[in-house]
């Protein structure tokens, strides 16, 4: 059930990067906070999750053409 709630919040972020169609109320209530900061930390966790995926391709793209 966690991993499913972390799903739906991460699917949420994204819309409202998107396209704006939803706010950080939005995600909020879908979420059932009563807490502000309990979402942020929601938000803040899977935004770093998601700069990591693109940083080790990255640099997994860089070792895989410095080998011979």
């Amino acid at each position: 059930m966690h991993n499913a709630r972390h799903s739906f919040a991460d699917l949420a972020r994204r819309t409202m990067q998107e396209d704006g169609t939803i706010t950080l109320l939005d995600i909020m209530l879908m979420l059932g906070h009563s807490d502000f900061n309990m979402t942020m930390k929601y938000i803040e966790e899977l935004s770093r999750q998601n700069a990591a995926k693109p940083m080790r391709a990255v640099f997994n793209r860089k070792n895989q053409q410095d080998k011979p």
